[in-house]
């Protein structure tokens, strides 16, 4: 792919470097000094229309260590992680969720699809005390999926500010 110098529009050498105007130059930099600092500070390619990217951004950079571990051994671990947490700081926590969301379970009509957000705000309203991480309470809805007491009926997006409108699991009852 040949790229483009946005001051001149010159042909960009093998080093991302106006042959021409000697610039490293995207839609939004300054000065070539300015330029020369991302490029040291991991910068290292320009793409049309993106602007620069990190090492981070092109997969390049550092990975955090998984110690040859899969992502369900990773994920079933932060599971257990957030569980525990919950239950150093509020004791019974998980045997309280665990009944909260039974009672929940019982509570909505069997063609009503939830989220674990939905179930957190009812649990809290019920007094179920804060966990340090909601993630807690994935680990309860978790089990009961295991279990196949409830199941997967689609995806709708997080209410919550601070989840970006990311995605989020629907759930209903296994009858």
């Amino acid at each position: 792919m040949n790229l483009e110098c946005w001051n001149c529009g010159n042909t960009l050498g093998t080093n991302q470097e106006c042959t021409v105007c000697k610039s490293v130059d995207t839609k939004d930099t300054g000065t070539a000094d300015i330029q020369e600092d991302m490029f040291a500070s991991g910068v290292n390619s320009i793409q049309p229309d993106i602007g620069w990217k990190t090492d981070m951004q092109v997969g390049t950079g550092p990975k955090p260590p998984c110690d040859g571990k899969t992502g369900s051994q990773l994920r079933d671990e932060g599971i257990k992680q957030a569980i525990d947490h919950a239950e150093e700081e509020n004791e019974n926590w998980k045997e309280q969720a665990h009944t909260l969301f039974l009672a929940w379970l019982v509570m909505i009509p069997a063609s009503k699809p939830f989220t674990c957000e939905d179930f957190r705000e009812w649990a809290s309203e019920q007094g179920l005390p804060e966990p340090p991480t909601n993630r807690a309470f994935g680990g309860i809805i978790r089990q009961y999926a295991h279990r196949k007491v409830i199941i997967k009926n689609g995806f709708t997006t997080h209410r919550a500010a601070n989840c970006h409108v990311g995605n989020t699991q629907l759930w209903t009852r296994a009858v």
